[in-house]
């Protein structure tokens, strides 16, 4: 399983480093003591962001993976790949 695109390899990368950026954030809130409602939004905001990096790479490993289904159940499984990608 790889991700060949350059131009998905380069947003993934920088979805990550935000995600980084966020985390870095974060902790520099959590030194300082800053309000726990302002530091819960910025991890659920990281926490979004990193999910949506592991849609693409579970989407990605399924769409690899060898699939012995029949017509009806290739439709159902597009459209759950559509949904999380």
């Amino acid at each position: 399983m790889r991700i060949e695109d350059e131009a998905k390899k380069k947003d993934l990368k920088n979805r990550i480093a935000r995600v980084e950026g966020q985390l870095r954030g974060v902790s520099k809130m959590i030194e300082e003591s800053d309000d726990c409602t302002k530091i819960a939004e910025q991890l659920s905001a990281a926490k979004s962001a990193l999910s949506q990096v592991l849609a693409t790479f579970a989407v990605c490993a399924f769409e690899e993976a060898p699939h012995p289904y029949s017509g009806d159940q290739q439709s159902s499984i597009a459209k759950i790949v559509k949904i999380i990608s």
